[in-house]
């Protein structure tokens, strides 16, 4: 009775994870469809630059070569003008020279 009972529960958490995903999916693609019209729309959009929403992307579940479980997450969108990239890479450049010994 016990296995019947993890195994519904297994299958009800299958299910609610693909209907999460689904829903986060759309979403993301009625998101996409406004910034894909506005860049359609406009003579003066870079065709290098990539269209993303606000929101940002969605990633599903899934299972690393490790063999441990990563929940379903939205991964922010990042700002693609030619100055952040400097921004981010000079951060990135402070923080890894800059870093600071932590006694755990």
């Amino acid at each position: 009775m016990k296995a019947v009972g993890c195994l519904l529960l297994v299958v009800l958490e299958i299910i609610f994870f693909a209907l999460i995903g689904d829903y986060m999916s759309h979403r993301n693609d009625v998101a996409t469809k406004d910034t894909d019209s506005l860049s359609q729309v406009s003579d003066t959009a870079d065709e290098s630059t990539e269209s993303t929403s606000d929101m940002g992307t969605y990633v599903g579940p899934y299972t690393d070569r490790n063999g441990r479980f990563h929940k379903g997450h939205v991964r922010k969108s990042y700002n693609l003008h030619p100055k952040a990239y400097q921004h981010r890479a000079r951060s990135r450049y402070y923080n890894h020279t800059h870093i600071r010994k932590h006694s755990h």
